[in-house]
């Protein structure tokens, strides 16, 4: 008995404790963030944008949401998933770290054209009841309930163009909107008859940025938090394609045909 309680306690001892990944500064990059509660904040969202003019290049970008508890994100992340910020981390390091254990909200992927403006948009519709109508006359009215549809969810607008043979300009717009559940009720009075209404409260968190990213890197957004005491990381990793090369350029010319005799 006393051996196997040496031996589990050896094992604890020699248990390899994983190291929060690399995350580095990124100086040409600058975030700015504003949060709260706010029942209109769905109508300020990210919009699809045109380049401003006719380019050969397009941009695959690939976003990783995450939401996790607090510990969670600092134990892969560092003291620094708390931060609001802006950091690069390698991309060879997404595998090797603890990312793949957290919980991914969702992974949209987004193809924009040089100096295109593309958004993904994640919402869920909310229906709640912002009022009544009266219908009909005298003692035959009747109170009709006004529905209408509050937006929670997630809208990124995201925007890429060339730096040099290594680096994209990235411009973000990130939302985050969170309707406060149950939603909120008011009693007021409708003819003289008390009616119920609600009233919803979204908490709305904005995060924009713009800077300069390495492609071989991951763009790592941290500091957003939701009500619950979980956070929010955002990876968003961009590869640039040529579109002006023409297909089967790179392939090899076919043999001649042997000669008849």
């Amino acid at each position: 008995m006393l051996a196997v309680v040496a031996l589990l306690a050896c094992g604890c001892a020699t248990q390899k404790v994983s190291e929060p990944v690399t995350l580095e500064v990124l100086p040409d990059f600058s975030v700015s963030y504003s949060g709260g509660l706010n029942a209109n904040a769905t109508t300020d969202m990210p919009e699809y944008a045109q380049p401003e003019e006719k380019s050969d290049t397009a941009y695959m970008l690939e976003v990783r949401i995450l939401r996790c508890e607090s510990e969670q994100a600092e134990t892969v992340f560092g003291a620094r998933a708390h931060t609001i910020g802006a950091w690069s981390m390698d991309a060879s390091e997404l595998a090797d770290s603890g990312v793949a254990g957290l919980n991914l909200i969702s992974a949209p992927r987004l193809s924009v054209m040089e100096g295109q403006s593309g958004t993904i948009t994640i919402l869920n519709q909310v229906a709640y009841i912002s009022g009544f109508e009266l219908s009909g006359k005298d003692d035959t009215r009747i109170a009709d309930p006004v529905i209408d549809v509050m937006q929670e969810g997630i809208v990124l607008g995201l925007r890429a163009q060339s730096v040099d043979a290594d680096r994209m300009n990235l411009s973000l717009d990130l939302a985050l909107v969170d309707l406060v559940k149950p939603i909120q009720t008011q009693q007021i009075s409708l003819g003289g008859a008390p009616v119920t209404i609600q009233t919803p409260v979204v908490y709305t968190q904005r995060m924009k940025g713009q800077g300069k990213v390495a492609e071989s890197n991951v763009l790592v957004l941290t500091g957003m938090a939701d009500r619950d005491n979980g956070v929010y990381v955002v990876l968003i990793t961009g590869k640039r394609f040529d579109l002006s090369e023409e297909p089967g350029s790179d392939s090899q010319p076919e043999p001649p045909e042997p000669e008849k005799k």
